[in-house]
């Protein structure tokens, strides 16, 4: 068996996730429930490691030529 490593962050709740990504907890959920959010199951509980969290947020990143809104935030 591998030697499982934990980071010395705590795992997450969906409202501790709800409350970085300042989006309502019930749209973590269908985030976790879709896999879009990697989860840890731990019992009946549902938790994200802080790395996960970090990882969904880099791959969201929106960069285009077209996004003026992106454009203009870049300028200040």
């Amino acid at each position: 068996m591998g030697k499982i490593t934990t980071p010395s962050t705590s795992l997450l709740t969906a409202s501790q996730v709800a409350k970085r990504l300042n989006v309502s907890r019930s749209h973590v959920y269908n985030l976790m429930n879709t896999g879009e959010i990697p989860t840890v199951c731990i019992g009946g509980s549902r938790r994200v490691r802080p790395e996960d969290l970090e990882w969904f947020i880099r791959s969201n990143v929106i960069v285009g030529e077209d996004d003026r809104f992106f454009e203009s935030w870049r300028e200040v």
